[in-house]
This record gives structure tokens, C-alpha cells and sequence, in this order.
């Protein structure tokens, strides 16, 4: 395991390729910084462009979950895979949909009253999607639908399959963690077990 904090692929410059620079840039413009999983993967642009479509459709403005919720299934769905940098990302993206309570809490999700029954019965089936073989139930299935409608269903289940993607991408490539997700991950994700590990810049600590 890359425990020295170097990526395996180092993220290129934003600006590498003319056709990507307005993209990345809305990217710094919304996340207040340049995804290095999207730097490092640059270096097939056609790629880059695919999953653009692909995010905006599942999880874009378009999308029929609030951003809290989104960012919530995508915490809980990549504590399976372990990746240390998608769960940062998806902290940092509570925080700013302004979950910051639930944040705190999401460790016991389960056990905490901030959560509803539907939250609960959501991430329950984001952590059963996510597993490897998939443990999702008939009943997990019914019991989803008393709270949402089968295009949420999609948009949900669509969510959880693309950060399978992102989890496996940034651990093997060992993405180093920008200073703004990393800083909101030691603050509400260290104190229940979260490290870097692999994922954290070689100039930090």
C-alpha cells in the first residue's frame, strides 16, 4: 500500500488540454478547487468528458435527491470501498449543502435522532448497494418505494454505481486529498477512525 502520500498518476495542470479548461474551471468555481481525481484522469480526455455527462446526469442539477441526501449516500455507499478520498469529498459536500449536524453524526446514522426513518432506510440501502456481492433484499427494495418513486429509485441506485467508480479509481491511484476536503475530513471524519492513508499531499502532515 502508497502510505509516502506521492499518487501513482500525479494530477496534471488544469489548463493541459484547451477542451477541458472551462469545465475544470466551473469545478473551482463550485468546490472552491481543482479535483485531482479529474486531474489525474485528464490524461484521456475523452474519459474526463464521459463522466461529465454521466455526473450531470445522475447527480447534476437535473437531479430529483437534494444535494444533502446525495452527499449522504455517497459517504455512506464508500465506507465499504474504504476510499478515503471520496469519503472526504463527500464530508465536504455535506458540509456545504449545510448538513453540518448530520455530518457529525453520520458514523451512528442509524442510532441518531437528527436522522428520519427515510434517511435511515436510504443509507442502509446505499451501504447494501455498495457491498460486494450486492446486499440489497427484495424487501430493502419494497420498503424504499413507500418513500420514493422509482425515477428516485434511479437517480439513488445510479449515485451509489458511479462512486463505485470514484472509490476504486482514487484508491488505486492513490489521488492526493486537496486541502479543503482533507480539512473538513480531519475535523468530522478523524474522530470516528478516518485517515488519509495513501490519499494525503505530500506537503501535509
Amino acid at each position: 500500500m502508497n502510505t509516502n502520500g506521492n499518487p501513482r498518476l500525479a494530477p496534471l495542470p488544469w489548463d493541459t488540454h484547451a477542451d477541458l479548461k472551462d469545465g475544470f474551471d466551473n469545478f473551482r468555481k463550485r468546490l472552491g478547487f481543482y479535483p485531482n481525481s479529474m486531474m489525474i484522469l485528464q490524461r484521456r480526455p475523452a474519459s474526463v468528458k464521459a463522466f461529465r455527462i454521466a455526473t450531470g446526469a445522475i447527480s447534476g442539477e437535473g437531479s430529483l435527491i437534494d444535494p444533502a441526501m446525495k452527499a449522504m449516500i455517497t459517504l455512506v455507499a464508500s465506507r465499504v470501498a474504504g476510499c478515503a478520498y471520496v469519503l472526504a469529498h463527500a464530508a465536504h459536500a455535506m458540509l456545504h449543502a449545510g448538513a453540518e449536524a448530520k455530518l457529525a453524526a453520520i458514523h451512528d446514522y442509524r442510532n441518531s435522532p437528527l436522522f428520519s426513518e427515510k434517511e435511515k432506510l436510504t443509507l442502509d440501502y446505499a451501504f447494501a448497494t455498495a457491498s460486494v456481492p450486492c446486499a440489497v433484499t427484495d424487501d430493502m427494495v419494497r420498503d424504499m418505494r413507500t418513500h420514493w418513486s422509482d425515477e428516485e429509485l434511479v437517480d439513488i441506485t445510479s449515485l451509489i454505481a458511479l462512486y463505485g467508480f470514484f472509490d476504486r479509481w482514487n484508491a488505486a491511484n492513490a489521488t492526493p486529498l486537496e486541502p479543503e476536503p482533507l480539512e473538513v475530513a480531519r475535523k468530522y471524519l478523524a474522530p470516528h477512525g478516518w485517515t488519509p492513508g495513501r490519499h494525503l499531499p505530500s506537503n501535509s502532515s
